[in-house]
């Protein structure tokens, strides 16, 4: 039965996790926007806070998939795909998908036991980028504090540093909001043009084109290998 928003939770999500999972997802949006906007400014000596911006987006948009299977997550910036938690999300993942028998499928090529490897697969990649950006947290934000070296964040992380860690972001935008409605509506995304029909769909804050993001002088899209690829 459709929701409110017009689009259709799938018997077996609870709508309140799909709120919850919404309510993280804006929230990495949010820490991108502020990245993107204060690279368009041209503002320097602010590059650590990009960085860090650019971490939260990663850090929340992987959250934000735990909040959707209702997993607990640790409360750390930095979750190992190792970890214990990481393990019950990856295999709460795997039984959700297993439960659904998707309308579409791509191009009919892709059967339930690809669909399922492909979902966990990129939920593994969430948690890696998770793990990797969110070991940074502390220095990005603290800089180096130790007997006989002080060093601020924006001494030593560059221009080309956040602008890696937003390429990445994006990527983890990307991946969590195919997951999200995925799972949350038990159809495959749209790949173009866009259905509309999504949990996360027109509630973006950040519009154009990659999410209004290529790399400087180039038609390179850091993320065409992951928009709407389920």
């Amino acid at each position: 039965m459709p929701n409110r928003d017009g689009f259709e939770i799938r018997t077996g999500i609870d709508e309140s996790q799909v709120r919850n999972a919404q309510r993280e997802f804006e929230s990495a949006e949010s820490r991108l926007d502020s990245a993107l906007q204060g690279k368009k400014r041209g503002n320097t000596g602010n590059n650590s806070t990009r960085f860090v911006d650019a971490q939260r987006t990663i850090e929340r948009s992987t959250k934000a998939v735990f909040e959707l299977i209702d997993v607990q997550y640790p409360s750390k910036h930095a979750i190992d795909p190792r970890s214990h938690e990481a393990r019950d999300l990856l295999n709460a993942v795997s039984e959700t998908v297993d439960d659904i028998r998707y309308f579409e499928q791509k191009e009919g090529l892709l059967d339930n036991d690809e669909l399922k490897r492909i979902h966990r697969e990129e939920v593994a990649r969430l948690l890696f980028l998770c793990d990797m950006f969110g070991d940074m947290y502390q220095v990005a934000s603290y800089g180096i504090d130790e007997q006989n070296i002080r060093l601020q964040a924006d001494d030593f992380i560059r221009y080309s540093d956040y602008e890696y860690a937003i390429e990445y972001a994006l990527v983890a935008l990307r991946i969590s909001d195919v997951v999200i409605d995925s799972i949350a509506t038990g159809r495959l995304p749209y790949i173009d043009p866009p259905s509309g029909s999504g949990p996360l769909e027109k509630l973006s804050r950040i519009k154009g084109r990659n999410y209004g993001v290529t790399a400087p002088r180039t038609d390179y899209d850091p993320v065409k290998e992951y928009r709407r690829e389920l």
